[in-house]
């Protein structure tokens, strides 16, 4: 009789973590020291429990401390995550990739309904390496800038590490199309109570 629970090791390389059977910590969910590694992730960066992705959330903090906004109401509501000061609504979303050679991720920009901006918190090497915040109304100008020849560029922007390059390289160009382009060294806005 067939095993009902997966089981692959010809497509894993040697060493890699089972898809079953308890590898440790005794829970027998076959994630090995993934739980703890998450729920230690979110402690060291001073974040409450959360069965979210881990840097979801702490792009969406790191983003609310560098402008100064407040956080959703919800931490898993639709549309934004974070509103400045003048009420504009801020969707929150990360790419993470090593620095070196190329990415092998990238990511789609996308235009929200009742959203202003869509902030973009680029990881290299689970280091922040900035964070480009573009305006939902104005991603065809951003687009153009880029070189960008896909469609719909009102709409949806593809985001690759040449697009990041060009940005990080020319951030006062960005500047100018609307796009808020933040870059260490990190300094947060001062507040007084």
């Amino acid at each position: 009789m067939p095993s009902t629970s997966p089981s692959c090791t010809a497509d894993r390389p040697s060493g890699g973590v089972p898809w079953s059977g308890d590898t440790g910590g005794g829970t027998g969910h076959g994630l090995g020291g993934l739980p703890e590694a998450r729920l230690n992730l979110l402690r060291t960066l001073d974040l409450p429990a959360s069965n979210r992705d881990p840097l979801s959330e702490f792009a969406e903090q790191f983003v609310a401390a560098l402008t100064d906004c407040t956080l959703a109401p919800s931490r898993v509501q639709t549309g934004w995550d974070v509103a400045l000061r003048d009420g504009a609504k801020v969707q929150v979303r990360y790419l993470a990739n090593t620095s070196g050679g190329g990415w092998v991720n990238e990511h789609l920009v996308r235009r929200i309904a009742d959203v202003d901006w869509y902030a973009l918190v680029i990881i290299e090497d689970f280091g922040v390496s900035g964070v480009a915040m573009f305006p939902c109304t104005g991603l065809a100008v951003v687009a153009f800038a880029l070189g960008k020849r896909h469609g719909d560029t009102e709409n949806t922007l593809q985001f690759t590490r040449l697009n990041w390059l060009a940005i990080r390289g020319e951030p006062d160009r960005f500047r100018a199309l609307g796009v808020r382009v933040l870059l260490p060294p990190w300094c947060t806005p001062n507040r007084t109570s």
